[in-house]
């Protein structure tokens, strides 16, 4: 009988590994030039991370939403042909607006974990709720999903 971990989705950013207590995570920001949101739906799955669906509210010069898109209100949604990740490495810079990370129904900006400017990355992490990141107290949705 083989034991299954749990898998959660983790941030590593140049300490230790903060640990966002859910297998499913959503990676939001706005394009600095664009001004368009972006969204990015990861799952953590045998050990790496899947992108699952990704949204952009409009579209932009070099940011066309790729063929299948569909156009949902005044988002366009569409599913990334793309492997598993073994991680997903950030920016993070400090010039930029930032990203926020969603788990359970609640968001938190990324610098909150991560000071601006400092590598970050998202990884899948087997689940330790000691050591969760919890939830953020203010949560903010986002609008026409």
């Amino acid at each position: 009988m083989s034991l299954i971990t749990a898998l959660c989705t983790a941030v590593i950013a140049g300490g230790p590994i903060t640990l966002l207590s859910a297998p499913t995570v959503t990676l939001r920001w706005t394009h600095t030039v664009e001004g368009s949101a972006w969204e990015e739906d990861y799952v953590a799955e045998a050990g790496a991370l899947r992108l699952v669906e990704a949204r952009i509210s409009r579209i932009g010069a070099g940011m066309e939403p790729p063929a299948g898109a569909r156009r949902v209100g005044n988002i366009w949604h569409y599913v990334p042909d793309l492997p598993l990740l073994p991680r997903v490495d950030l920016a993070n810079s400090a010039h930029g607006g930032g990203y926020d990370l969603c788990w359970g129904g609640e968001c938190v900006a990324l610098k909150a974990i991560a000071p601006g400017n400092q590598p970050v990355a998202l990884v899948a992490h087997p689940c330790d709720l000691a050591q969760a990141y919890p939830a953020a107290p203010d949560g903010y949705g986002w609008a026409q999903r």
